[in-house]
């Protein structure tokens, strides 16, 4: 590729778009899975990943998983988990200790979708 071509290509990439992307495993302990329980109070099933939002007996936990594709792809169901659905998440805890875990298991009754197929 000649010089400036490289360079028109860069320049037209927003800047931090290369180092947007990181691994979940630099974030959440993926070697390591916890249970929470409770109350769905969020459902964003968007790219580049979901996020839902648990209130487990008033603590409120942030779970993130794959964008639209992956969930597809792996069967998630967009009706069948909703906004005040008692649930049930098994993921891997963040790192740093706040209140997020990337989803491995997503549990209503006996209804289960699992991300990490």
């Amino acid at each position: 590729m000649r010089p400036a071509v490289l360079i028109a290509v860069l320049a037209a990439v927003p800047p931090g778009a290369a180092l947007a992307h990181h691994s979940i495993a630099g974030i959440y302990e993926t070697g390591r899975s916890i249970t929470v329980r409770g109350r769905l109070t969020l459902v964003e099933v968007v790219n580049p990943h979901s996020r839902f939002q648990l209130d487990s007996g008033g603590t409120v936990w942030t779970i993130e998983s794959r964008g639209v594709a992956g969930m597809e792809q792996r069967g998630f169901d967009r009706s069948a988990f909703r906004v005040g659905d008692q649930v049930s998440v098994v993921g891997s805890p963040a790192r740093d200790g706040s209140k997020s875990i990337w989803l491995n298991t997503l549990t209503k009754g006996g209804r289960t979708f699992e991300s990490r197929r």
